[in-house]
């Protein structure tokens, strides 16, 4: 939709971070909450050690939120943030940061209820004409 926000914000270990990229990736803005990156995990398959899935802990305006690829964590009715990517400092050997993708949809459940009424009027509509069928029949 038109009016779909997406801001891209990397957010590290040391500082909360108050703005990000704006979709174009031209210029920062600020966003309406804090984030910091409390923890970052790797689970890897016992096998051959290559990854399954990444996790991490965000603080968003103080309060810890558990994030993971594929699993976004909605911070309010019209805002989700996903995880997009992470940034490993060397000398360390841990993650020092990871790039968060916060998306705004002000419209997601006006859409949700539409598509449920257009799935709710074709039952219905069907089970009408089964009704009127089983009527006709002799």
């Amino acid at each position: 939709a038109g009016d779909t926000k997406e801001l891209y914000a990397v957010v590290g270990r040391t500082q909360e971070t108050t703005s990000a990229l704006n979709q174009e990736k031209e210029r920062m803005e600020p966003i309406s909450h804090s984030l910091k990156l409390m923890a970052f995990k790797i689970e890897t398959h016992a096998d051959n050690s290559s990854p399954v899935q990444y996790s991490a802990t965000i603080r968003i305006d103080g309060t810890d939120c558990p994030l993971a690829v594929n699993r976004p964590y909605p911070i309010s009715w019209d805002e989700d943030l996903y995880l997009m990517n992470y940034e490993t400092d060397s000398r360390v050997g841990e993650v020092s940061s990871c790039l968060l993708l916060l998306v705004c949809q002000p419209w997601k459940y006006v859409s949700l209820i539409g598509i449920l009424m257009l799935l709710a009027g074709t039952i219905w509509m069907m089970s009408a004409r089964n009704r009127r069928r089983k009527e006709a029949r002799p």
